[in-house]
């Protein structure tokens, strides 16, 4: 959890990887430092846990590439909370900034914000096309058992173009890598491509990279408004037909 409590991540014993070591020493910490994955023992005695100081990266979509973003922690007061057989632990710990960085705790803050800001914006575009399978997968299972009404498959048709613009300007939608290249860059991998920017910079998000993510976020914002209210007006209509 963040310092006001609120969760990052939570997980259970069948969830989070575990693995068992003969001795405590430093075996496995590479590995784990290096992909990024929470590990834990859970042996007798002793035990450890390492996070990564990363949130974990924003949902995705079935069939399509995974989007990873999934920033650093910012500096700052974290909290662990363990439950074993219903009894809970809370610890509060520090991440701190490197001792050799030439940046601010404010700038590392400031830097913080907006990367929080970039991954929100990012897992609501995600969720839209989440949504808009939904919508589809809600037409299919009707048309199933109502394939011979015309106007009610006509009207599916028009719900289905209407889901299917929307995460085609959001996400790469090709079949094969090779379409995947060859389409114009969607909205999604636009943040995604900023993301990386910020986890291989020092300091601040410059302003380029803030000028390039509010151009993102505001097309995203008015892709996102039209699609709901188009979506909410011929689902009510949707609905109306089978009524």
């Amino acid at each position: 959890m963040d310092g006001q409590g609120n969760k990052i991540q939570t997980f259970s014993k069948e969830e989070i990887p575990t693995e068992r070591f003969p001795s405590f020493d430093a075996r496995g910490y590479e590995q784990d430092l290096t992909t990024g994955k929470p590990k834990a023992t859970v042996s007798q005695g002793l035990n450890r846990f390492i996070w990564g100081t990363r949130y974990p990266s924003v949902s995705s979509v079935p069939g399509r590439p995974p989007v990873i973003i999934n920033p650093f922690a910012k500096p700052g007061i974290y909290q662990v909370c363990l439950t074993v057989d219903g009894e809970t632990q809370t610890e509060s710990f520090e991440v701190q900034i490197n001792p050799n960085e030439k940046y601010t705790r404010e700038e590392t803050d400031t830097k913080g914000e907006f990367w929080m800001k970039l991954y929100g914006k990012a897992e609501e575009g995600i969720q839209t096309v989440l949504k808009a399978r939904e919508a589809k997968e809600k037409v299919a299972n009707t048309l199933a058992d109502s394939s011979d009404n015309q106007i009610l498959v006509d009207q599916g048709a028009k719900i289905n173009a209407l889901c299917d613009e929307l995460e085609g300007s959001m996400m790469p939608v090709g079949t094969t890598l090779v379409q995947i290249i060859n389409e114009r860059t969607k909205l999604v991998p636009k943040l995604t491509w900023l993301h990386n920017v910020l986890e291989t910079s020092e300091g601040p998000a410059n302003q380029g990279v803030i000028n390039v993510y509010n151009k993102v976020a505001s097309e995203m914002d008015e892709t996102m408004a039209s699609f709901n209210s188009q979506l909410e007006t011929e689902m009510a209509q949707f609905e109306q037909l089978i009524g």
